[in-house]
């Protein structure tokens, strides 16, 4: 999970990417994806954090999306 906030280079983009035992991509959700109708929020939780969204088989936005959510207990 990757959140960028106000300051910096890269701003307001968030990214969940979900990999198999080789690094490939099996799942992406992303603030990217609004243009495909797709979408991310990401929120703390305490010491979780949560990652709701589409998910792209992939990553590719040209797929069909799930509904998806993604816990992070840090």
């Amino acid at each position: 999970m990757t959140q960028f906030g106000d300051d910096g280079t890269v701003t307001d983009l968030a990214v969940v990417t979900v990999y198999d035992g080789d690094f490939e991509t099996l799942w992406e959700a992303g603030s990217l994806f609004e243009a495909f109708g797709g979408g991310l929020e990401l929120r703390l939780d305490g010491s979780t954090i949560i990652g709701v969204g589409e998910f792209y088989p992939a990553g590719d936005p040209a797929s069909e999306p799930v509904q998806g959510e993604l816990q992070a207990n840090c």
